[in-house]
């Protein structure tokens, strides 16, 4: 890509320093402001989404204010494309820790047991005799009193020392598993990018943003002068406004949005369907091929129906909470293990080229990769190497292990893959895999020590980012379209993610101890009984005997069976409407609940495509491109509102469902 010639830009490794300065600057910025938010404020989730808005808002600034006012002053100081494109990879990598993406889900494992046990829940009877003490916070003195309960008056100094040596093992895990993504991603990038090349519609706009950004001899970008834009950006900005003023309760507001729905029942014994538009799933959805968003609402749709119909014939199935539509779940299941593994055996090819470039290749690292590739696989092997014995030394027998790890890469890679390709902003892993772990081998099977280490794993198998994977194949997407010169970019990646985990996680400690209280953060992420009920598990895990049941394994073969015919169909018949990754997860939680969002946004895009062809639709983008900045800006307008109005006793403008 070409630039403006800048002045004085001081290079590290092909990237400018004050580029590197600003993104690490906003990834500290990012993980004080997610948690306070949430956890103090009661405001809009940040984080949530495989692009999160806590990334969107700092770029649309950087890109319509920052960049605009600094063109006009001196040009030769705007931020260029390069530079735009290293600031967004490093706010996407830090999105990936504050909130409910991980520290959420760490600090609800490693602060829990000790203080909340008590006799009613078992816990200590059960397995604190299995419980590994070097990876959770010691209940001696009162370090986890004032992290609960905040510290009293007259006390100003935090108890730390508790918390360093297991956040140490924690943390060293975490950057394990996220260096492991970045060589998967490494040996994946020639199948996903070049060989089946996947859309990536989720940072698709991002890309084209910073390219017209650069291109413009106009003080604002190119496309924020189209009418289309203007009319998209002050529609949505004027309905965010209105029902933020909505918060005073003089005026009703108008029911567009995430927390504005009504629930529509197809038939009895079917799950309901949430009647709802997200603007933000939708800016996103209307991006997406046709075919997909047809295919997502339409299973999703049929599972609904399907769970119904079971219900009705009188197919009663009590082995799981969730009763009939645990066999649709496990079929839907069945479907996303069989994509995984057909994609990987269509990408042999690929692979065995990877290796034997890193065979041949020797250590070279091409400007197009992030590491060479036999570093790549070399840091795979190690990696691997430091999780099993990390997982072993904590409990977990080294029978469980295998299992245990396959079932983790097929859903990180798996829920990676599906992003890649369906630009979906919010997903949810289908399964969690210590939880089909145990279902799969039988809680009766499993030593308790194990399953004790399995409910540990919460912490990490919960993650619904994947630890990294799809963040990192969305940057590495950015940087190949953007920047073809990638590096030192990992290394300023492993930088980032690991500042991003110190602060998320300290200012997380420090705000428990010096305000509310980690008791009162509330209940959406893990501090309000989230966190008590992993605990739970391992109780029910160890003291009753839980397995899947001949059903579920017969309706999770039903759904590989039909991931193959629509394979088969998709390949044999070019104009076959429904596509498989469509199948993978559309009767996941989050799919079904976004069900009549991703309908409208096929809906839209379908009307536009047959009545004014492929013009028409590139003639929209703008809108949608407006409506999704004028959004991003009223969320962050109602993040300072509840800041001076609402502190405690915010609104949730902005979530997933």
């Amino acid at each position: 890509m070409t630039s403006n010639p800048r002045i004085g830009l001081s290079k590290i490794g092909g990237f400018s320093y004050r580029a590197i300065i600003l993104g690490l600057s906003l990834a500290i910025l990012i993980n004080i402001w997610v948690p306070y938010g949430s956890f103090i404020l009661q405001s809009s989730r940040m984080t949530m989404g495989h692009l999160p808005i806590a990334v969107l808002i700092p770029f649309f600034i950087l890109l319509f204010v920052v960049n605009p006012l600094i063109r006009k002053l001196k040009s030769s100081w705007t931020f260029s494309g390069s530079e735009m494109t290293l600031i967004f990879v490093m706010t996407f990598i830090s999105s990936l820790v504050p909130g409910k993406v991980m520290v959420a889900y760490l600090m609800g494992i490693i602060a829990t047991p000790y203080y909340f046990a008590r006799p009613e829940n078992q816990w200590a009877t059960t397995f604190f005799d299995y419980l590994p003490d070097w990876l959770l916070v010691s209940s001696h003195g009162n370090t986890l009193v004032w992290f609960y309960e905040g510290m009293p008056e007259g006390i100003d100094n935090i108890i730390w020392g508790p918390w360093f040596p297991p956040l140490f093992w924690w943390i060293s895990l975490f950057v394990v598993l996220f260096f492991m993504g970045a060589c998967i991603t490494t040996i994946m990038r020639r199948t996903w990018v070049d060989h089946e090349r996947l859309a990536f519609p989720l940072v698709r706009m991002a890309i084209d943003l910073i390219r017209h950004d650069e291109e413009t001899k106009r003080t604002f970008p190119n496309f924020v002068y189209d009418r289309m834009f203007q009319v998209g950006f002050g529609a949505s900005l004027i309905l965010m406004i209105w029902n933020i003023t909505t918060f005073w309760g003089s005026i009703p507001p108008i029911p567009i949005g995430s927390p504005y729905h009504t629930m529509l029942t197809l038939m009895e014994g079917a799950l309901p369907i949430k009647i709802s538009i997200n603007i933000y799933a939708l800016c996103f959805a209307f991006l997406a091929p046709l075919e997909i968003t047809f295919s997502l609402w339409i299973f999703s749709l049929l599972g609904i129906l399907e769970g119904g119909l079971l219900d009705r014939v009188g197919f009663q199935y009590s082995g799981s909470p969730v009763g009939t539509n645990a066999v649709v779940k496990a079929q839907f299941f069945g479907g996303f293990v069989v994509f995984v593994f057909w994609h990987l055996w269509t990408s042999r090819k690929q692979i065995n080229n990877v290796f034997r470039d890193a065979i041949k290749g020797g250590g070279k690292v091409s400007s197009t990769e992030f590491m060479s590739y036999r570093f790549a696989l070399l840091g795979l092997m190690g990696s691997l190497v430091y999780l099993i014995a990390w997982l072993m030394v904590s409990g977990l027998s080294w029978q469980v292990v295998p299992i245990y790890l396959l079932f983790l890469f097929i859903l990180y890679l798996g829920t990676a893959r599906i992003i890649a390709q369906t630009g979906l902003a919010f997903l949810d892993l289908p399964v969690n895999a210590h939880h089909f772990t145990i279902l799969t081998l039988g809680s009766g099977n499993i030593d308790p020590p194990s399953l004790t280490n399995l409910g540990l794993g919460s912490a990490y198998a919960r993650n619904w980012r994947g630890l990294g994977i799809g963040t990192i194949a969305q940057s590495d997407k950015v940087m190949s379209d953007l920047r073809r010169d990638k590096r030192g970019l990992l290394g300023i990646m492993l930088i980032t993610f690991l500042i991003s985990m110190l602060t998320s996680i300290l200012y997380t400690i420090y705000i428990g101890n010096t305000t509310i209280g980690a008791y009162n953060f509330g209940t959406r992420d893990a501090f309000g009984g989230i966190n008590e009920m992993y605990y739970d598990d391992i109780v029910r895990w160890i003291r009753n005997a839980d397995q899947l049941q001949p059903p579920e394994f017969l309706f999770m073969a039903l759904g590989g069976v039909i991931m193959l015919a629509i394979t088969a169909l998709t390949h044999r018949f070019p104009g076959w409407p429904l596509a498989p990754v469509g199948f993978t997860v559309a009767f996941a939680d989050i799919t079904r609940t976004l069900m009549f969002t991703l309908f409208t946004a096929w809906l839209i895009k379908m009307l536009l495509l047959r009545l004014g062809g492929v013009t028409a639709y590139h003639r929209a983008l703008p809108f949608a491109w407006g409506v999704l900045v004028g959004y991003s800006a009223g969320i962050l307008i109602g993040f300072f509102v509840d800041w001076i109005w609402f502190p405690g006793q915010g609104h949730s403008l902005h979530d997933w469902t």
